[in-house]
């Protein structure tokens, strides 16, 4: 397995241990009365934003950097010309 799989799937285990983890503090809070379901769902959807923007910021640069590496390889592409010849 490359070195780029392995950083994906790292990523990928922060992001479900962040979110598991997010899930089980507020079902704490809302048992303990800390917060009521109104503001708890205002908390899920500014959490849900952020991991959305995360998620956004991920995509475009890895894009980004997939693209810088397919336009390096085009451009280093050694061309072989092979004369024509006329039978």
């Amino acid at each position: 397995m490359n070195k780029k799989i392995k950083s994906d799937y790292k990523f990928i285990i922060i992001i479900i241990i962040f979110c598991v983890s997010i899930i089980l503090i507020g079902f704490y809070i809302y048992d303990k009365d800390y917060i009521n379901s109104s503001q708890l769902s205002f908390l899920g959807s500014i959490i849900g934003g952020a991991l959305t923007l995360c998620g956004v910021w991920w995509t475009i640069n890895n894009n980004e950097k997939n693209r810088k590496e397919e336009l390096i390889q085009v451009l280093t592409r050694q061309w072989v010309i092979e004369p024509v010849s006329s039978a």
